[in-house]
C-alpha cells in the first residue's frame, strides 16, 4: 500500500521541510491529496511546492492556505505561483484561502490558471483581500 494522502495542516514545520516535500513531489510519488495549510512557510518555500508540480502528475489535491511567513502582500509572490500551478494538468483543487491576496494577485491567479490549467475543476481563493 501507498500513502495516498498527507496532511501537515497546523503543523510548526518551516521553509528547509517545505522545499525537502517539494523535491519528494518532483519524484511523482503516488501522493494523491497534499495539505500544507497553516504551516510557517515562506514565499519561497511555497513556489518551491508550485513548481515541482510541473513534474508531478499523481497529485489531485493541494492546499496551501494561510501559510504563516509568507509575504502575501507581495503580489509577485501571486504571480510566480499561477505561472508555476499553469502547467501541471493533473491538479484537480486548489485552495489558497488567506493569502492576503489582492486583486491584482488574483486576475493573475485567475488568467494562468484557469486559461492554461484545464485540468482544474475547483479554486479556492476565500478570505483573499481582492
Amino acid at each position: 500500500a501507498y500513502l495516498t494522502s498527507l496532511s501537515l495542516r497546523n503543523n510548526p514545520i518551516g521553509d528547509d521541510a517545505i522545499r525537502n516535500l517539494a523535491k519528494f513531489l518532483r519524484t511523482n510519488p503516488p501522493l494523491r491529496v497534499l495539505d500544507i495549510g497553516n504551516v510557517e512557510a515562506g514565499t519561497i518555500a511555497l513556489i518551491h511546492i508550485a513548481s515541482s508540480l510541473q513534474e508531478n502528475t499523481n497529485l489531485t489535491d493541494l492546499s496551501i492556505d494561510r501559510p504563516l511567513k509568507a509575504d502575501s502582500n507581495d503580489e509577485e509572490t501571486s504571480v510566480h505561483l499561477a505561472k508555476a500551478f499553469r502547467c501541471n494538468k493533473s491538479l484537480k483543487r486548489l485552495s489558497m484561502g488567506k493569502h492576503r491576496m489582492r486583486a491584482h494577485g488574483t486576475m493573475w491567479m485567475m488568467e494562468y490558471i484557469l486559461k492554461w490549467n484545464k485540468g482544474l475543476t475547483a479554486l479556492d481563493l476565500v478570505s483573499n483581500q481582492g
